[in-house]
């Protein structure tokens, strides 16, 4: 599989740049890539800076990022799996370091931009810590880094069950969905702060009487 990754990950990147401008970027650093895979990553985590920028009025990338690669099994049991890829992101002095690991080339895109997006998150917003709002909207950007996957969260969501409620990276998706286009959206998000949600229904309610305090 891995000799395929290549040309498998370059043309998601490209569908990652689609509608994107290329911001200048403080630090972008990486490990464990060759030097055509770190252009295509690179790509990734630029397109998504921008979609980012245009939808917050913000301007990321001015913070050090850096990635590392490495196998699927020493990343599985530190962070989220999406289509046999997975990652973390810490933000520490002032730094993101992401790593990220995938069997599956294809969902390498979703996962940079997903631990990317927490990154911008942090440089622009500070810490969110509400997992459904925070792991939805970096499942937003994951999403249009790599279209397939709104496919199949979307899929997970109507199959319901308790799983997809529960799951921040489903349902915070799902809500995300249905209200990123709301006037006073990126209020919100930006003000959310330590505010924490123990599920869907709480934060609904946190977004309706934030909407009420202002009218």
């Amino acid at each position: 599989m891995r000799r395929f990754l290549p040309w498998v990950f370059c043309a998601a990147c490209a569908g990652a740049l689609r509608g994107a401008e290329t911001p200048a970027f403080a630090e972008l650093s990486f490990a464990g890539l060759s030097p055509e895979l770190q252009l295509a990553a690179r790509r990734v985590i630029v397109a998504t800076g921008a979609r980012f920028d245009r939808a917050f009025g913000t301007d990321v990338g001015r913070r050090p990022i850096s990635v590392r690669f490495a196998p699927l099994a020493k990343v599985a049991s530190e962070g989220e799996d999406v289509a046999g890829a997975t990652g973390r992101c810490r933000v520490r002095n002032g730094r993101a370091e992401i790593l990220v690991a995938a069997d599956a080339p294809e969902a390498l895109g979703a996962i940079l931009a997903h631990e990317a997006t927490h990154a911008f998150v942090a440089e622009a917003f500070g810490e969110i810590r509400d997992p459904y709002l925070g792991e939805g909207l970096a499942q937003e950007f994951a999403a249009q880094a790599w279209p397939p996957l709104r496919n199949e969260l979307r899929h997970l969501w109507l199959k319901g069950g308790p799983g997809a409620a529960a799951s921040p990276y489903i349902a915070g998706f799902h809500w995300i969905e249905e209200h990123a286009g709301e006037a006073r959206f990126g209020e919100f998000v930006r003000t959310s702060g330590a505010a924490v949600s123990r599920n869907l229904e709480e934060l609904e309610r946190r977004w309706r009487e934030f909407l009420k305090k202002k009218e």
